[in-house]
Parts: structure tokens; C-alpha cells; sequence
């Protein structure tokens, strides 16, 4: 009996060794696809957006965008999320270019957000998909 104790409790360790090593390995993977996507957009222009960047955390990836003030209306932005949401979801979230990307991000069991702030107002907005709406 103490020897399938001192089994078990082993066991348990090198699982939650392997489980944490993995989560690790996924966010480094995760972190490399973020750092390819970052440079590819840096020098991307898009209108009324001064900058544009992918980041993560425990629970998203999240697109941030620093709306240019001057050219876009943050409360247009917020009154308009619905719609842009659905706009997203059919421009980013279910394009076949976009696949492998969504399905990491699942894999990863995070959602995926796009984070709007104002460069004047430091204004924000964010739209939002869960896990299962990905």
C-alpha cells in the first residue's frame, strides 16, 4: 500500500510537471506567432489608427489599437460595437487565412478581444469573442 501511495504521489508530480511545462511551451509558442504578427504590422497603415498591436494574457489575445482622435469619433466607435463585432467576425474570425491563427488561440482556451483606445481621451472600447464564439 505504501508503495502505490509513493507511486501515486509521484505520478501526480511528473503530471502536473508535464501539464505546466506544456502550458509553458504553449505560451512560448503563442508568444513567437505574437511576435511574427507584430511584425508584420508595424508598418501597416489603417485609417484613423495610429498604431496597432497583438498582445496576450491569461485569458485573450487582444488586438490593441490606438485610435487616432482626430479622424475617428471614440463614441461612434462604442455606439457602432455590435455591428463591428459582427464586421470581425466575418473579416478576421472566419477567414480561412485566419484558421491555424483561431485555432491556436482555442487551443490555448483564450478568446480573442480588440481593445480601442482613444490617443487623446485614452477613451476605450473593447469587442469581444469567447472561446466557443471563436
Amino acid at each position: 500500500m505504501k508503495k502505490i501511495t509513493k507511486l501515486l504521489v509521484v505520478a501526480v508530480i511528473a503530471m502536473m510537471t508535464i501539464t505546466t511545462a506544456c502550458s509553458g511551451a504553449k505560451d512560448a509558442a503563442l508568444e513567437k506567432v505574437v511576435e511574427q504578427i507584430n511584425e508584420q504590422i508595424k508598418d501597416q497603415k489603417m485609417p484613423g489608427i495610429v498604431e496597432m498591436k497583438l498582445t496576450f494574457d491569461d485569458a485573450y489575445v487582444v488586438y490593441n489599437y490606438t485610435v487616432d482622435e482626430e479622424v475617428s469619433d471614440m463614441a461612434t466607435i462604442k455606439e457602432g460595437a455590435d455591428e463591428s463585432k459582427k464586421n470581425l467576425y466575418n473579416t478576421v474570425v472566419s477567414q480561412p487565412s485566419n484558421k491555424a491563427f483561431i485555432d491556436l488561440i482555442k487551443t490555448l482556451d483564450r478568446g480573442l478581444k480588440f481593445d480601442y483606445t482613444g490617443n487623446k481621451s485614452g477613451e476605450h472600447v473593447e469587442i469581444g469573442f469567447e472561446k466557443d464564439e471563436l
